[in-house]
């Protein structure tokens, strides 16, 4: 048994009439983290004497015991007695307030402390109700108050650069992250809040060495682990990225994302058996996230089993109507070569993101493979009708229009149209930034030159 309830049980037992020794008693228990025993307690001191201090501690009992309605009534009964009006009790009922989300009062007790006592925590609190009420402004500004009094305080610079965070300004962020972590080096939400925000940033390798600072601290956080990961991924380290993951399912083996990530990480590594294994785990998780089957249909793909692949994206898009699962469904049709349906769900995928150019890239490509393989059929009309319907949906990519102009040059030059021929050959050298292609291309020119007499 605890020392202190020992000593303060024996006190009772000595003097049942002591209210001091029950509160006492009741202090010992709520250390011990016995909130029941300890509002019993409490309430045998009350029952001798009515000390507002005893019914400010029934009042900590009740929120540790989550019966905020209870607490809030015996603080208010403790601020009724003590006619002090204590800044501790204003506090705390101010807290209990801020859980039951009645955020305007919990600022009128806070304030009311800091008439009492002008404390950085109770600016903090404010701030931190404010920060709840999506009043940004106001919080940064009590956050800065509470720092100003006291500017080594850890949790209100820790605050502030969350506001920071939300808000979007993440340099802002991490420099009150860190003012925050130089007096506190070994606290894990100081170091996780410096790797989010290095992460917002995209800023890897510096998100690398606070995340590996946060699970040093904490080994078995799972959204620690999981960004440590994360980064990991994003600088192509994929094997240390998986081992990262693979303790994310160790802690929580139902949150079927951690199996989706370790899949990602294993298509990088183009293990495609693996990748399939983790999706398929995911699935079994989470039956209904579309950006898992979407994964699956990827690493079909990858193993060039393209019919399953179009079952998996067909599937992601019964979930979700996604412009890039239809372009999905067009690549693994464009493999087969079936290029109808290739087309319809470019087409689809285009008309769902107009603005889009790697939809509209799709089809340019689909164009010019038909034209191709009309060219190489003989069929010289249908290949310039392609290739001509390829350029009318344009590329981001010189080398791919200089290719679908080069082949056009090809076609009317098989039909014998020499001017047209010679025309798409210049454009095709204008648009080229390949060297070898290039000479080709200028060799080409000569030879068709010479061939025409000029």
């Amino acid at each position: 048994m605890n020392k202190d309830i020992e000593k303060y049980t024996e006190a009772i037992r000595q003097n049942p009439n002591d209210d001091a020794a029950y509160n006492n008693l009741g202090n010992a228990f709520y250390a011990a983290g016995q909130h029941d025993k300890a509002l019993e307690q409490y309430q045998q001191a009350l029952k001798i004497k009515p000390e507002w201090i005893y019914f400010s501690n029934v009042g900590d009992a009740y929120v540790r015991l989550d019966d905020l309605d209870k607490a809030i009534e015996n603080y208010e009964t403790a601020l009724r007695i003590n006619t002090k009006n204590d800044d501790l009790v204003n506090n705390s009922l101010g807290n209990a307030y801020a859980l039951k989300k009645n955020y305007d009062k919990a600022i009128e007790n806070y304030k009311s402390a800091i008439s009492m006592n002008p404390s950085h925590i109770y600016y903090t609190n404010i701030g931190d109700v404010y920060r709840l009420k999506g009043e940004l402004d106001k919080a940064i500004d009590y956050y800065e108050q509470a720092i100003d009094i006291s500017p080594e305080y850890g949790s209100a610079q820790n605050a502030i650069g969350v506001v920071y965070y939300m808000k979007g300004e993440y340099d802002k962020a991490i420099e009150h992250y860190k003012k925050a972590v130089q007096d506190n080096p070994d606290s894990f939400i100081y170091n996780a809040n410096i790797a989010d925000a290095y992460s917002a940033k995209r800023e890897w390798d510096e998100a690398i060495k606070y995340y590996m600072n946060a699970v040093r601290i904490n080994p078995d956080d799972v959204l620690a682990n999981n960004g440590l990961g994360v980064a990991y991924y994003s600088t192509a380290k994929y094997e240390e990225a998986i081992n990262c993951y693979q303790k994310t399912i160790q802690l929580e083996p139902n949150n079927f994302l951690y199996y989706a990530n370790i899949g990602d990480a294993y298509g990088k590594l183009k293990d495609w058996d693996k990748a399939l294994e983790y999706y398929r785990k995911a699935i079994e998780l989470n039956p209904k996230d579309d950006l898992t089957y979407n994964s699956l249909g990827n690493a079909y793909f990858g193993q060039g089993l393209y019919s399953k692949a179009i079952d998996q994206y067909k599937t992601a898009l019964s979930i979700r109507e996604y412009p890039i699962y239809y372009s999905n469904i067009g690549d693994a049709y464009r493999r087969l070569k079936k290029w109808e349906s290739a087309l319809e769900y470019y087409n689809k995928a285009a008309e769902k993101a107009p603005e889009d150019i790697i939809f509209r890239t799709n089809l340019f490509n689909i164009h010019n493979d038909i034209g191709v393989e009309h060219y190489q059929n003989g069929d010289d009309d249908k290949a310039v009708l392609e290739y001509e319907k390829a350029i009318q949906y344009g590329t981001s990519e010189k080398n791919g229009a200089a290719t679908v102009h080069h082949n056009l040059y090809l076609a009317y030059n098989a039909k014998g149209e020499d001017s047209k021929a010679e025309g798409y050959l210049a454009k095709a050298i204008a648009l080229s930034e390949d060297e070898e292609n290039l000479r080709m291309f200028k060799a080409e020119l000569e030879e068709l030159k010479k061939g025409t007499g000029q």
